[in-house]
């Protein structure tokens, strides 16, 4: 996704809590973050292993703000796919939609901002 790694590098350097929260396996995600120099740019990972409940369910979400100690409120999520901006809004968390070619037919309406 174009400006990713930038955005991602900015956000760390700023000093802002950074987590992802994917439908992905624990070790998917690790491989996909050492491949890309990211292991160390998130303070936590939620991953399907972590939540009985998977997307647009917020499970994921109330746990990635429970380890990071921050209010909903506080945080801003940026979503690929319908389920992952149900989910976010659910949880209480604005959310930018970012639609894919794979998701751009999807309904981002909710959406804080696309």
């Amino acid at each position: 996704m174009p400006g990713v790694r930038e955005a991602i590098a900015y956000f760390h350097s700023a000093g802002l809590k950074l987590a992802v929260v994917t439908g992905a396996s624990a070790n998917g995600v690790q491989k996909t973050l050492q491949a890309n120099g990211f292991e160390d740019k998130f303070s936590t990972i939620v991953s399907n292993d972590d939540v009985r409940n998977s997307k647009p369910v917020p499970e994921c979400y109330l746990l990635a703000l429970q380890r990071l100690g921050v209010a909903a409120d506080e945080c801003l999520a940026i979503e690929d796919t319908q389920h992952g901006l149900e989910a976010a809004f659910r949880a209480g968390i604005s959310c930018l939609a970012l639609p894919t070619e794979m998701s751009k037919q999807q309904n981002f309406h909710s959406a804080t901002a696309a």
